[in-house]
């Protein structure tokens, strides 16, 4: 995304090298080519601007595949979301939370000779929390991801 973004604010900037090296590198190619043809003899120049023609149609390829996935990011963007989830272990049976089993007096819990956190259901140390953090879209109720013409229309099931 952050490629897009550069590439985007170039645009916005007007024409210059690009920022990606297989653009310079073909644009420095095709810049080579064209001062090769201005000055060479009619014979080479045929061979010359064959080359040229291949390089510029590789250039324009990768400028059109650039311009579609800065589409898709500009449109999709404002619907990705940072999904956060705290996690809490109950006991099946009994429905009793997993604590530590006790606390250090430096707040860290308790752990057993191999540096593992001492847990237990009855323990008076506090709840054990997962946190795990993953990324995803909004969604519409009609199971669309939204985009910027219909952003804040965006619904979010509980």
């Amino acid at each position: 995304m952050e490629r897009s973004r550069r590439a985007l604010e170039d645009g916005e900037r007007g024409p210059s090298l690009a920022s990606d090296p297989k653009d310079f590198t073909l644009q420095k190619k095709s810049g080579d080519l064209r001062s090769q043809i201005a000055i060479s003899k009619t014979e080479n120049a045929s061979a010359l601007q064959n080359q040229l023609a291949a390089v510029e149609s590789r250039l324009q390829k990768l400028e059109t595949e650039g311009k579609v996935a800065q589409t898709i990011i500009q449109s999709y963007e404002p619907s990705v979301c940072l999904i956060h989830v705290v996690l809490a272990f109950r006991e099946h049976t009994t429905g009793l939370r997993l604590h530590y089993a006790g606390m250090t007096s430096s707040g860290e819990p308790t752990t057993d000779e191999h540096n593992n956190p001492l847990l237990s259901l009855t323990g008076s140390g506090p709840e054990v929390h997962l946190d795990v953090f993953g990324t995803g879209f909004l969604v519409s109720a009609n199971g669309q991801i939204p985009h910027q013409s219909s952003r804040g229309r965006a619904l979010v099931a509980e």
